[in-house]
């Protein structure tokens, strides 16, 4: 038992939902020491998007056909903070608070997608303006900067780009997440329990 099994106590971080998050980890070569030290930050900084009901509610909500948005949130969160450390030791001064306030709302637009958007591509336009939406809702002095981070984060499909590091972190991410999500032989799967 690590510090994610004995310190993350929200409804959706089930022990099924834990042994995801580290078998995706592991399977991308991630350590547990450095699994354990990303969760650490998403829980100093995140805490208040991973007690919201809809942060609850993204672990019933379809992503990408073979993923919960719950899952791809984490994954994302945890790959961008890995490359904010690294940015970091390089003499950057990259905002954790922001990254991870970002990357946990990016997708939180999503949820319900298929009562609000027409279709797939008006979910691809429109979610990330609805994720910004949920994220102010959720932290009510969210910055700017993880603001346009969120509303931006479908760059190229949407064509103003990230002016920020946390911008181009949670683009990085979240693409390379999505890619290997898909692919057969990288993904570990999430079944898309029913709503309660």
């Amino acid at each position: 038992m690590g510090f994610i099994e004995n310190r993350v106590t929200f409804d959706w971080c089930t022990p099924e939902v834990v042994e995801r998050i580290l078998a995706w980890q592991e399977a991308r070569g991630i350590s547990r020491e450095e699994t354990e030290h990303c969760f650490r930050d998403i829980l100093t900084y995140g805490k208040e998007i991973l007690a919201s009901p809809e942060f609850s509610n993204c672990f019933f909500q379809q992503h990408h056909y073979v993923s919960t948005v719950g899952d791809h949130t984490l994954h994302v969160t945890l790959h961008a903070l890995s490359h904010a450390y690294e940015l970091q030791s390089w003499g950057h001064k990259i905002n954790l608070r922001d990254v991870v306030t970002a990357c946990l709302c990016h997708d939180i637009g999503i949820l319900g997608r298929y009562g609000k958007f027409a279709n797939d591509l008006v979910c691809c336009y429109l979610h990330p303006i609805h994720s910004a939406l949920a994220a102010k809702r959720i932290v009510p002095k969210i910055s700017r900067k993880a603001l346009k981070a969120i509303s931006r984060h479908m760059f190229p499909a949407f064509p103003i780009p990230p002016v920020s590091w946390v911008g181009y972190l949670l683009i990085k991410a979240d693409k390379y997440c999505a890619y290997y999500e898909m692919k057969k032989d990288f993904a570990v799967g999430a079944t898309i329990p029913a709503a309660a």
